[in-house]
């Protein structure tokens, strides 16, 4: 995570002006909001969801190596 983040995770921040966590993340220079969450473990869960669907297939290709 960035050293201000006030999640302490990467892909995660709060929105204080929705009152909401927002998880995201950033693919091919392509911005996804994986949605918005009252509580931090929501948006910390989405987030490892959306990594293992979009990050691990490319991953296993470049480990195969």
């Amino acid at each position: 995570a960035n050293s201000n983040s006030k999640t302490g995770v990467r892909g995660v921040c709060y929105i204080n002006s929705k009152k909401k966590y927002k998880a995201f993340l950033s693919l091919n220079k392509k911005y996804y909001v994986l949605g918005f969450f009252d509580n931090l473990n929501d948006a910390i869960k989405a987030r490892k969801e959306a990594e293992e669907k979009y990050f691990k297939p490319i991953l296993d290709k470049y480990n195969k190596k």
